[in-house]
């Protein structure tokens, strides 16, 4: 069975069970503790994935003499990604009704999580693993006759963990059966037409709209071969776990192993190329922070911002999602705070309602993903290091 049908079917029967099951709501508490615990063991799996793929994949490709090319391309689809998805997002938010008030919302109670606690409770920072991995690449030499055996000992330490990280993605299954409960409970608990709601449903359509026509197009303007939508569909595992868990580094689980058995992508490429991406290929937590930031602001003023206050907005919140690799989780929380701090406006308490939003944090990781996913096969594709896998060998 493929993997993103039993990421669905899990989805729906935790749907099922948020829905239609009267003794969940006493239950939450416990939905809650075990996603606790599905998101603390995901760094287990994740790290020493990122470490070992990373160093043994640097070390291949700067053999090759190709890691500046790959690099580059990485960032040129970073680049442009942020850009018209960011547009895409102030467009669309920028249209959104103003009104002067956020009924239902006291500010005096709202306040964004606290970023040095969440600092604290990290003794080993994503972005330290993949920059550790990398430095450790360079220093390996695979073609040196004496050397070589510490570049094959990590390139077997990195397969032994894709193998595991592969298996773990059919066992997430559960993790996105628990998800699909929280989600359903929180969507539950918030009324429709409030400002709240409007701002959600308006970054998921976004979002949605930026995975089936804005990277779709980009990738059919800077790919020769031009097959966006088979990679979509070759990505809807990661994607989904995404969305529905809201967790950019769980999805990245299933994204590794997509990555190579679905889109065709050599190993070394997907080895470099996803850890640069979740640092500089955060899209869809620049258009989702673009939406908050913009739609909060057309709240308070009571008219559309200018076109002033929108470019600014835009590259603050492209700049701002540089910096969400920091504390993975509070992505849009650090983005949004930087955001409305850089531009001025007195305004953090207003969006504080929003980053805590397991919808709106879903819209951005799903986004971030796909972002990710595809600009992996526009890279391999770049390089000629990929293969076109069947329909029936994908995952």
């Amino acid at each position: 069975m493929k993997l993103w049908i039993k990421y669905l079917l899990a989805s729906a029967v935790g749907y099922l069970y948020a829905s239609f099951i009267p003794f969940f709501s006493n239950q939450i508490e416990w939905f809650r503790t075990a996603s606790e615990v599905i998101t603390a063991s995901v760094p287990l799996l994740l790290y020493p994935l990122v470490f070992f793929t990373l160093a043994s994949a640097s070390a291949s490709v700067r053999f090759q003499g190709q890691l500046l090319r790959l690099s580059a391309r990485a960032l040129l689809w970073s680049l442009c990604s942020h850009i018209m998805l960011v547009g895409l997002g102030v467009l669309i938010a920028s249209q959104v009704t103003a009104s002067p008030n956020i009924p239902g919302i006291s500010p005096a109670e709202i306040s964004f999580p606290n970023v040095l606690d969440a600092l604290r409770l990290q003794p080993l920072p994503f972005w330290l693993t993949a920059l550790c991995g990398f430095f450790f690449g360079l220093a390996l030499q695979p073609d040196h006759e004496r050397y070589s055996h510490g570049y094959h000992t990590v390139n077997s330490l990195g397969e032994a963990c894709y193998r595991i990280a592969q298996s773990a993605s059919e066992f997430l299954s559960l993790g996105v059966f628990v998800f699909a409960g929280i989600l359903v409970f929180e969507v539950q608990q918030h009324p429709l037409l409030t400002p709240s709601s409007i701002l959600a449903v308006t970054a998921v359509l976004t979002s949605l709209i930026g995975v089936l026509l804005i990277l779709p197009l980009l990738a059919m303007v800077l790919c020769a071969q031009r097959h966006p939508f088979r990679w979509i569909a070759a990505l809807g595992a990661p994607w989904f776990a995404a969305a529905v868990s809201g967790n950019y580094l769980l999805a990245s689980i299933p994204l590794y192993s997509n990555a190579r058995t679905n889109l065709g992508a050599v190993r070394s490429v997907p080895s470099v190329s996803l850890p640069l991406f979740s640092v500089f290929g955060r899209g869809g937590t620049a258009m989702v922070t673009a939406v908050i930031t913009v739609t909060v602001l057309s709240f308070y003023q009571g008219t559309a911002p200018s076109m002033m206050q929108i470019l600014l907005l835009s590259s603050l919140s492209i700049a701002a999602s540089c910096t969400a690799w920091i504390v993975p989780g509070m992505e849009i929380s650090i983005s949004v705070m930087l955001v409305l701090s850089l531009s001025g406006m007195d305004l953090p308490h207003a969006a504080g309602f929003a980053v805590t939003s397991l919808v709106l944090r879903g819209a951005a990781a799903s986004l971030d993903i796909m972002t990710a996913g595809l600009g992996t096969g526009y890279t391999a594709q770049m390089l000629g290091a990929e293969t076109a896998p069947s329909w029936k060998e994908m995952q």
